[in-house]
């Protein structure tokens, strides 16, 4: 996997003066207009587990909007609930496409 960098603005602001919640910005499936959830953690330590008790339901692939050096703008799939939730910008905004299981097979087999 290609290296993930965070931005130098957030890498120098993010210990100062964090906010103690995080807004995730989500898409479900193929839609066009993002879903926003407010977690009540700071984003230093926003979790899949922690993203997966804000939703109404949890069977989906779940995938990270990242930003690398090599490859530009890609989505990483997460399945560990204790892995960390990185931001794809430097005011930290992070973002997410959920996929339910049905529609990841559907995509998978185009």
């Amino acid at each position: 996997m290609p290296a993930i960098t965070l931005p130098l603005a957030f890498k120098a602001t993010a210990e100062l003066s964090e906010p103690q919640f995080t807004k995730v910005y989500y898409y479900i499936d193929m839609g066009t207009c993002p879903f926003l959830t407010i977690i009540n953690v700071p984003l230093s330590h926003l979790t899949l587990q922690k993203f997966k008790e804000s939703l109404p339901k949890t069977n989906f692939k779940y995938f990270n909007h990242l930003r690398t050096e090599d490859e530009g703008l890609l989505k990483s799939e997460i399945n560990n609930d204790s892995e960390k939730l990185l931001p794809i910008f430097a005011g930290g905004k992070v973002i997410m496409t959920l996929l339910t299981n049905e529609k990841f097979i559907n995509d998978k087999s185009k």
